[in-house]
């Protein structure tokens, strides 16, 4: 199983202050693709969105793109999903959570992420671990 966490970000540019963000066995998730000038969902001062997503993360809600993924990263400036965001499908199995293809999405639709590392694949997280760390 892969592990995920919530962890503090180093600034990515003289503009963007440290956050959090999500990593996937121990490496930020913009490690492993491109994220652009994205942030965190669940590290924008919109509680509300914040807790939107982290019920779509979880299965708890449906997504508010029709193609059913999940934004994770959304845009720094203004934090609407129009702008694009960086979205995962979620699956919920027996034993544990999938996160699926990766993309940059918007309402008008999805092109597949940019990986930076070669092991481009699905990420399946242990559901006690995933729903400890999506809050």
């Amino acid at each position: 199983m892969d592990e995920i966490a919530i962890v503090e970000l180093p600034p990515t540019s003289p503009r963007r202050m440290a956050g959090r963000g999500f990593a996937i066995n121990g490496r930020p998730l913009g490690v492993l693709v491109e994220l652009g000038d994205n942030v965190c969902v669940l590290d924008t001062p919109d509680r509300e969105r914040t807790r939107r997503v982290a019920r779509e993360l979880r299965g708890a809600a449906s997504s508010e793109f029709a193609s059913g993924r999940v934004p994770i990263y959304v845009c720094s400036e203004c934090g609407d999903l129009g702008c694009g965001a960086v979205t995962v499908r979620v699956t919920e199995l027996d034993d544990c959570f999938v996160w699926s293809e990766l993309s940059i999405e918007s309402y008008n639709g999805a092109t597949p992420i940019t990986w930076r590392v070669r092991d481009e694949r699905d990420f399946y997280f242990a559901k006690a671990q995933y729903l400890a760390t999506i809050y």
